[in-house]
């Protein structure tokens, strides 16, 4: 009884706490609040799962993709829009790096120098937001898959990965950003967490972001058909991606 009474004690806390909702009158009205019904499936859809889709009144499938041009175009008589995945800030030494070597000079690195291991992955790295070898590539990414049928958004995975890197390009702005505010930028970026200036670290690391996903922002609203841009907020520097 007792751990019952917890669970409904908890239950009325969480049924009284307001949610906000910023009014966003420059989305269409397919993705206002009250219309838009989101469809996580991270699977390729053929045209039965589409059905299932547009019978359970959803609007917007994210990931995966059709299992062939028909279905897509099928799922957007149906109202269905598609919202493929790319990932914002990693790479595979496998393929990315493999098949596009100049990817090399876009690895974040550690205060040591050597290569960041994206979730401690062998094979995976970040990319710095500095050079322009990783946001160009991150465009390309948009390009191929804006090519499949029905794409009306793009999901950026990974926004909220904030590391403290090390490339030249991104101390050189660093130093710039620190100059600006009357900080003493040092020999090398702060690590974000644990050093002295780990809190004008992360500013600096928040304010690069915005500007990273300010510039996809303006990139997948340019194209014929604008795109919506749809940042992973998984965290504080996703939301901050989201301010973007």
């Amino acid at each position: 009884m007792r751990k019952l009474m917890i669970v409904l004690g908890i239950l009325t806390i969480a049924s009284s706490c307001p949610a906000h909702w910023t009014e966003q009158p420059d989305l269409p009205d397919w993705a206002q609040r009250g219309t838009l019904h989101w469809c996580l499936h991270y699977s390729t859809a053929n045209s039965e799962l589409v059905d299932l889709f547009a019978d359970g009144g959803q609007t917007l499938i994210h990931g995966g993709r059709f299992d062939n041009d028909e279905t897509g175009e099928y799922a957007e008589s149906l109202g269905l829009r598609y919202m493929p995945y790319v990932c914002s800030r990693t790479m595979t030494t496998t393929r990315d790096i493999a098949q596009n070597p100049q990817l090399q000079q876009a690895v974040l690195l550690k205060a040591d120098r050597s290569e960041f291991l994206a979730y401690n992955n062998p094979v995976r790295r970040y990319g710095s937001l500095h050079p322009d070898t990783w946001p160009n590539y991150v465009r390309e990414r948009v390009q191929r898959v804006r090519k499949y049928p029905d794409v009306w958004a793009i999901f950026f995975d990974n926004a909220f990965a904030p590391h403290d890197d090390h490339r030249p390009e991104n101390l050189a702005a660093w130093q710039a950003w620190a100059r600006e505010r009357g900080i003493d930028p040092g020999d090398d970026v702060p690590e974000i967490y644990g050093s002295e200036d780990a809190a004008q670290s992360r500013a600096f690391s928040r304010d690069a972001l915005i500007a990273y996903h300010h510039g996809l922002r303006e990139y997948c609203h340019a194209q014929d058909r604008p795109l919506l841009n749809c940042p992973n907020s998984g965290g504080a520097y996703g939301l901050a991606a989201l301010e973007a």
